[in-house]
């Protein structure tokens, strides 16, 4: 089987054709939870699902967890403006409709209690109601990023949780 959609993905890729997909259903909501302001191109690159939920019509909202203070040359408060207009600016070229930043430090996801962060996430999940969440997997034991673990789970959690009315 695998060789198959092996075979199918090389065929498709040397003609230039596009893989065999159906259509997403319309108006619906995806979220993109992500701990730094580049994982969804970088690591994962997600660049072209997001374009493609959006191009289907569905309503993106990209929440990032860190403010990504040590991922750039300039000082930390500088990296942490720089790097939210970066990503502001890629989301919005992707359709996205909003970023929200929960703006924990970067590197830091393993200190902070993780219903912390969950209980964010519940909310925001409350709150826009997406059909679809997208980021890291939960289960990602050998990730060597900490706020790719975290953020992950945390993540899984919301999704679960925020269906209970009576919790949080």
């Amino acid at each position: 089987m695998r060789s198959a959609l092996a075979l199918l993905f090389l065929c498709c890729t040397l003609y230039g054709q596009q893989l065999p997909l159906g259509k997403l259903p319309p108006g619906k909501v995806v979220m993109i939870l992500q701990p730094h302001h580049d994982d969804h191109t970088t690591d994962y690159g997600m660049g072209g699902l997001i374009a493609r939920f959006v191009d289907e019509g569905y309503e993106a909202y990209y929440v990032r967890a860190s403010n990504d203070e040590k991922d750039g040359p300039h000082g930390q408060g500088r990296n942490d403006i720089v790097n939210l207009r970066e990503s502001m600016e890629a989301t919005r070229i992707l359709g996205v409709k909003k970023v929200i930043s929960l703006n924990w430090r970067n590197d830091y996801t393993g200190p902070i209690p993780l219903n912390e962060l969950r209980e964010q996430l519940i909310l925001l999940i409350r709150k826009y109601r997406p059909d679809v969440v997208l980021g890291h997997d939960p289960w990602e034991h050998y990730q060597k990023n900490p706020d790719h673990r975290n953020v992950g789970r945390a993540m899984a959690e919301a999704y679960w949780l925020a269906g209970y009315a009576n919790v949080h």
